[in-house]
């Protein structure tokens, strides 16, 4: 049975200042190092399994229960849309699935271009209402390159200490893996889903 409820504003669920308030933790360079070590590695031997081994680490790293790194495409109609193409954790279950950018939490962080907090983010996004696992605490950051969004990565669940450093690294880990494997992730917006 699909339930149906009325939107809250996006301020009510948005709660990016909470960021400043948790305690901040000093970057683990020796664990970011050997995370970049094995990241490497990985992608010498076996390039197809990058994306879900970031998002492993990024999802440990927050302190999360789940991550999902999106890239934005446009589908044949011209709706832009958020395509997960590297998910762990609770978001394991939304690997492949696209979801219109309008309707999306990181439509927020796409305009904003900032890493964003939001609590219980379903009560203001729809294309959330009928999730299997209902978000307490998504945090998202944009996904760039060159200045351009190319997505959004997201972790959720109570994200931990440090966890607003963490999340903009991994973006960049992936922004640079990325740019080294255009034609590997480039192929992602026009492939068809088996």
């Amino acid at each position: 049975m699909q339930m149906s409820f009325e939107l809250e504003p996006l301020e009510a669920v948005l709660a990016t200042g909470e960021l400043d308030r948790r305690p901040f933790r000093a970057a683990d360079h020796a664990r970011e190092n050997q995370a970049l070590r094995e990241l490497m590695a990985i992608y010498g031997e076996h390039p197809e399994d990058i994306r879900s081994r970031l998002v492993e680490i990024v999802m440990e790293r927050c302190g999360g229960d789940g991550a999902g790194l999106s890239v934005l495409v446009t589908e044949p109609d011209g709706t832009e849309c958020l395509r997960w193409i590297g998910t762990a954790g609770s978001y394991a279950s939304h690997q492949g699935r696209i979801v219109p950018r309008k309707v999306s939490p990181g439509e927020v962080v796409i305009q904003s271009r900032k890493t964003q907090l939001l609590i219980q983010p379903a009560r203001s996004f729809q294309v959330m209402e009928n999730a299997v696992v209902m978000v307490q605490e998504e945090m998202i950051t944009p996904f760039l390159q060159d200045g351009t969004v190319l997505g959004t990565f997201d972790a959720s669940g109570g994200v931990g200490t440090g966890a607003s450093q963490k999340l903009p690294a991994g973006a960049r880990y992936a922004a640079v893996l990325y740019q080294d494997a255009a034609g590997n992730w480039g192929h992602l917006a026009s492939a068809k889903l088996p």
